[in-house]
């Protein structure tokens, strides 16, 4: 969204403002008209590269955590570990040998 936003107001320049509603144009923005081209380099290469760090991984994990205060701690399943989703023998299993009971219900 920072760098869609960025974007617009580089490619759209003052029209953005009036479109939002602001009659005056603020300060900033006329550093951003002097050096349109860089500030696009800025937004389109150079911004993600500090945004990939808050991106999604795909990390999918259950972690049971035991003991009296919670101290312990087994993991279960990692998709970052095996690289696919759970099956149901990786989630039950662990989870009997760790002490849970398995219900079984009727029908």
């Amino acid at each position: 969204m920072i760098q869609l936003a960025g974007l617009v107001v580089v490619v759209l320049g003052r029209k953005v403002f009036s479109f939002v509603g602001i009659q005056q144009v603020p300060s900033w923005y006329h550093s951003i008209e002097k050096n349109g081209v860089q500030m696009a380099i800025l937004v389109y290469l150079i911004i993600p590269q500090f945004l990939s760090k808050y991106m999604v991984t795909g990390a999918f994990e259950i972690i049971l955590r035991h003991g009296g205060g919670g101290d312990a701690e087994t993991t279960i399943f990692s998709k970052l570990a095996t690289g696919r989703l759970p099956q149901y023998a990786d989630l039950v299993d662990p989870l009997v040998a760790a002490g849970l009971k398995l219900v079984q219900r009727e029908g």
